[in-house]
């Protein structure tokens, strides 16, 4: 296991003072002077690196979880390109376009890539509200009034959804809380102070029973509220994407799908968003598919 060591003294204090634990405190449990904690801290330790069961002297002395043990050693892997989005969203909009459900694609970080024919439907998305959309995070979107998706939230709901993502992302990304797209994904909730509490007290009338699912309303401003399940899954052909399903809890809800499917003003183009066109026959991609099969996506459980 390899240290992160530019940010190693960094997220070890942060374990400490979640604690409240003081410097002294710390020397006195782990059995290493004040000076060499506060050195390591600041990253200022001189020609040295702290060995592995140094560090595990202090992760044992603060109590450290499995989770947050896995978070100081973690190394955060570099972003993306856009080309390889695209190159990934290409090959789904040639399968999931036209699917019969809602599907949204996230990239691993859960932020938003894609949304097929049935996803801008359910949300009654507009040409420009789905340019805006595009890389918003799951959990921006429900408390951002600047984001569409906002107010496909209904406000009395609005709390106990956010609450149920919290508690999705903390327990799914607790291995990665010291990773700086993490920061900065909590820094901008905090940029609402409603949402800064339930980030750090999420209110939930009952724990999800999973992980990667949930219930969900969806507010649609022609139909007023649609009723889904929404279902995370990773890609087997690419893991650092995940597809996320949205399958109605009712026939009224699956009749007002498919009627909003078919409105005209659902017929826009949205390959130019996503870096390619549409070929002569209405698919997303340019290849002739007599002379090379589209391969299958499967999907894994997130």
């Amino acid at each position: 296991m390899h240290l992160d060591s530019h940010s190693l003294g960094w997220r070890l204090r942060v374990l400490r003072l979640r604690r409240d634990m003081t410097l002294a405190e710390l020397a006195r449990l782990s059995g290493l002077e004040i000076s060499y904690l506060s050195r390591l801290e600041r990253d200022v330790l001189q020609n040295a690196k702290p060995k592995p069961e140094t560090v595990d002297r202090i992760l044992d002395a603060v109590e450290a979880s499995l989770e947050e043990r896995e978070a100081v050693y973690h190394i955060e892997h570099p972003p993306m390109d856009k080309s390889e989005v695209d190159a990934q969203i290409k090959l789904l909009f040639e399968q999931q376009e036209t699917f019969p459900e809602p599907v949204i694609v996230r990239d691993e970080h859960w932020n938003a890539c894609y949304f097929n024919l049935g996803a801008r439907a359910a949300l009654g998305l507009s040409a420009k509200e789905y340019r805006q959309v595009l890389g918003t995070n799951m959990l921006h979107e429900v408390i951002d009034p600047a984001i569409p998706s906002y107010s496909r939230c209904s406000d009395e709901e609005r709390q106990t959804v956010f609450s149920v993502r919290v508690a999705m992302f903390k327990t799914h990304f607790a291995n990665q809380e010291f990773d700086q797209w993490y920061l900065d994904t909590v820094d901008r909730i905090y940029d609402f102070a409603w949402a800064a509490k339930l980030w750090e007290r999420p209110v939930l009338p009952a724990m999800p029973l999973t992980l990667e699912a949930h219930d969900l309303n969806v507010y649609n401003p022609c139909v007023g509220r649609l009723r889904f399940r929404l279902q995370l899954n990773r890609l087997m052909l690419n893991p650092r994407f995940v597809l996320v399903g949205y399958t109605p809890l009712d026939k009224e809800t699956a009749r007002h799908l498919k009627e909003l499917k078919a409105q005209p003003e659902m017929s826009y183009d949205v390959t130019s968003f996503h870096g390619f066109k549409k070929d002569s026959t209405g698919s997303g991609s340019t290849r002739e598919k007599s002379k090379e099969q589209v391969p299958e996506v499967r999907e894994i459980r997130a």
